[in-house]
């Protein structure tokens, strides 16, 4: 191998490297949130904002290093929003709004369920932006009999 062949290749891997590590913008930025229901408290002073993000490297990282759907109990809630709209019925942005709700069994694999979800809504793969701009998050409330997935 000659000193430029040896040069070039080095370049070449330093690039590679490089490449792997860009990050990858998604469309929006996102919030998720931990609600806790607490007696005594107001609704907004159980929500807890863990983190917020705009890249997929970061949401993977949230999804990892935080508590999973199949962790929280009845009482408890997981969302994710669009981190301009909070998460709650009263926030202009959700005005005139509406949801898919989808109920299972809370023995199915509610964090595969939830991943999925939240996949699909970073993604952005609406097939327009009018449609896009309609979605504003998504919910997951376990509760004693069933396990509710919301979105809208």
């Amino acid at each position: 191998m000659t000193a430029v062949e040896s040069s070039q290749r080095v370049k070449e891997e330093k690039e590679k490297e490089e490449e792997e590590l860009r990050l990858h913008p998604l469309q929006d930025s996102w919030c998720y949130y931990l609600f806790q229901f607490k007696k005594g408290l107001l609704w907004d002073a159980c929500l807890e904002k863990v983190a917020t993000f705009s890249t997929i490297e970061h949401f993977w990282s949230i999804l990892t290093h935080t508590i999973r759907p199949k962790e929280i109990t009845n009482g408890s809630d997981l969302y994710m929003f669009k981190s301009e709209i909070m998460p709650k019925w009263e926030d202009p942005k959700n005005e005139n709004g509406g949801r898919w709700l989808i109920n299972v069994s809370p023995r199915q694999d509610v964090n595969v369920l939830w991943d999925e979800l939240l996949m699909l809504l970073i993604g952005s793969d609406w097939d327009t932006d009018e449609e896009d701009k309609q979605i504003c998050g998504a919910v997951f409330q376990p509760r004693a009999r069933v396990a509710s997935f919301q979105f809208g």
